[in-house]
């Protein structure tokens, strides 16, 4: 690309310095015609005479026998004689046909005549030997010039254009390679500059799912790893009777397995939301049928820790197109998270409203809160606010991450809000 870039620039310099030269002389070609033109009348006197001494002498003797005087001029001009074969004839062997093809461009010719009939032409040509060769050096400084400068222009512009584009490329094999690829920086507002930003966000998405990745393998070894031991455990101590053969051993086992069967489950749900392909059986539903199947879903929970479960509601609300069985799975993770993080003695508000086009859901709580450095954090995936919490207390960690997308499916939206010392509260817009 980058000789691509060079020659094209060569090309284009060049085919500019040939229209520029060439405008250049006419244009001094124009103005020397109009300049002899004018002052064509300094040479009747020369002319009248050199035509009368022909007519005496002809071209045998004229050389010999007149008394024109060549050496007369204007300025930086070389005066002559030309015969009608285009032989010089005076002054004799002065050299003056040898003159560059390019010194004919500032020839002025002006026929004489003997007897009515054309004999030959007085040539002017402003160009003394000094003038000929401040020419030639003319044309030929111009002529490097005009194939060095355009080269050494095109190389800078090519490398200044070509640095990044190799910078980006570097930094893709790098990314390519599963390696971290470092930050560009940005030094313009032009296409380079505006794909450098685009690579910069890429890097930094591409950078944070791998980590994601990384971290999602972790915490799925680690949240099947536990019950996975538990069940191994205590197959084994039934196996060599260090456990007794009773109910509670089997449903340990049961529990753990279900555990595993839960995270599977959930992971299921989570990747098909991801792609797109979640199957969702929508159908009009009023928001009071949501937050009352929930409510009664957890009021014994809520009342063996002395919690009050409230919910609020007008019956007018329009009804809302969704998937009752996904959006009771979002709601009844919302209100197990509030319920678990509310104290003993607390309370727990539900909360259906219609804001313009949308029916707005409240599941507020009076917990402990999220802090602000978890805050953006809490629809990610096996992201737990309290490090030390495991999945018995906290859940397996992807409940809010498939809320999220499940609400997403039915073109609504999730947000979460913690205000300092009152609680959470996470709000879902759904449209009507």
């Amino acid at each position: 690309m980058a000789f691509k870039l060079y020659v094209g620039f060569t090309v284009i310099s060049l085919l500019s310095v040939l229209v520029f030269t060439s405008m250049v002389a006419l244009i001094l070609t124009w103005r020397y015609d109009l300049y002899m033109r004018g002052n064509t009348a300094d040479f009747v006197p020369l002319t009248t005479q050199i035509e009368t001494d022909f007519a005496q002498y002809g071209w045998e003797l004229f050389a010999q026998e007149t008394d024109v005087d060549f050496t007369h001029s204007l300025e930086l001009s070389e005066v002559f004689l030309r015969d009608l074969d285009g032989e010089i004839r005076v002054p004799n062997g002065s050299g003056l046909d040898n003159y560059l093809w390019f010194e004919n461009w500032f020839e002025q010719v002006i026929p004489l005549e003997a007897e009515g009939q054309v004999f030959g032409e007085l040539v002017v040509k402003p160009l003394s030997a000094e003038f000929r060769y401040y020419m030639t050096m003319v044309f030929v400084l111009s002529s490097l010039g005009a194939l060095v400068f355009p080269a050494i222009i095109t190389w800078i512009v090519t490398k200044l254009l070509v640095r990044p584009i190799l910078r980006l490329t570097a930094a893709a094999n790098e990314i390519a390679t599963g390696t971290a690829a470092p930050h560009l920086h940005v030094h313009a507002d032009d296409e380079l500059g505006q794909l450098s930003v685009a690579f910069n966000r890429m890097n930094r998405e591409v950078t944070q799912s791998r980590e994601m990745r990384k971290q999602l393998t972790a915490d799925i070894a680690h949240d099947i790893r536990s019950p996975l031991g538990l069940i191994v455990g205590h197959a084994e101590g039934l196996r060599d009777g260090i456990f007794p053969d009773d109910l509670e051993a089997y449903e340990l086992i049961h529990d753990e397995a279900m555990r595993i069967s839960r995270l599977v489950e959930d992971l299921s749900t989570l990747s098909k939301a991801e792609a797109g392909i979640l199957s969702l059986q929508s159908v009009p539903t009023s928001p009071i049928t949501l937050l009352d199947r929930v409510v009664t879903a957890h009021t014994t929970v809520a009342q063996s820790r002395d919690i009050t479960l409230q919910m609020t509601a007008d019956s007018s609300l329009p009804d809302v197109f969704v998937d009752r069985d996904r959006m009771a799975q979002v709601l009844d993770n919302l209100v197990s998270n509030a319920l678990r993080y509310t104290p003993d003695g607390g309370w727990v508000k539900l909360t259906a409203v219609q804001q313009n086009d949308h029916i707005r859901i409240d599941v507020e709580d009076n917990g402990q809160g999220i802090s602000t450095a978890d805050l953006p954090h809490v629809f990610q995936r096996f992201y737990r606010a309290d490090k030390s919490r495991n999945s018995d207390l906290g859940g397996s960690g992807l409940g809010l991450a498939i809320a999220k997308w499940i609400v997403q499916a039915h073109n609504g939206q999730i947000t979460a809000e913690s205000p300092p010392g009152k609680g959470a509260i996470f709000c879902i817009m759904l449209p009507i």
